[in-house]
């Protein structure tokens, strides 16, 4: 069974979600789940310790800092710095 929710994207959000339609041949509610399947699977991988990463051709493997891991580590220099 499925539920619609409504969720309020600024227009820079929009844009993103409309380059990848058109990348991707999707529509925005197949682009949405498809972006809340790869966040929990990344979000998965990070709880089990693991990095994500990005190979370039000829140039090896580079980490990826994830949404979820850029705001804690906000979040931990706010509390160090006592805000």
């Amino acid at each position: 069974m499925s539920k619609k929710i409504q969720v309020n994207f600024d227009d820079g959000a929009l844009e993103v979600i409309e380059r990848l339609k058109q990348a991707t041949s999707a529509n925005a509610g197949d682009v949405i789940r498809d972006a809340l399947s790869f966040y929990e699977w990344a979000r998965q991988q990070y709880d089990a310790g693991r990095k994500v990463g990005t190979i370039e051709n000829g140039k090896g493997v580079s980490e990826v800092i994830l949404p979820f891991e850029l705001r804690g580590m906000l979040r931990a220099s706010q509390s160090a710095n006592g805000k």
